[in-house]
């Protein structure tokens, strides 16, 4: 949690506690939904399986980056990232129901 660390201060925790859970065998973003969010990002269509390798690299890649990013904003302090998560949130509703 970002607590009443600064920004930067914050990030850079963050970024430690991400290298530490991965030394530990811990994989950020590997779930089927996850990767269905970031193929559509990247305006893959199909089955991940069906992807080439590269392909499917990228999908990992930003299937981990859209989770972590979200991980990073949630447990940032509400009370000073409260507008940028209702941004977040109407942006996310507005893609998933065709208007954006």
């Amino acid at each position: 949690r970002q607590d009443n660390m600064g920004l930067v201060e914050y990030y850079e925790k963050f970024q430690i506690a991400v290298k530490v859970a991965e030394s530990c065998g811990i994989v950020f973003g590997v779930s089927e939904l996850q990767f269905k969010f970031a193929m559509r990002e990247l305006k893959l269509a199909g089955d991940f399986a069906n992807l080439t390798n590269d392909e499917q690299e990228m999908v990992k890649q930003k299937a981990k980056d859209l989770y972590l990013g979200t991980a990073f904003i949630l447990m940032s302090d509400r009370r000073r990232t409260s507008p940028l998560i209702d941004h977040l949130q109407n942006q996310h509703l507005e893609k998933l129901t065709g208007g954006g």
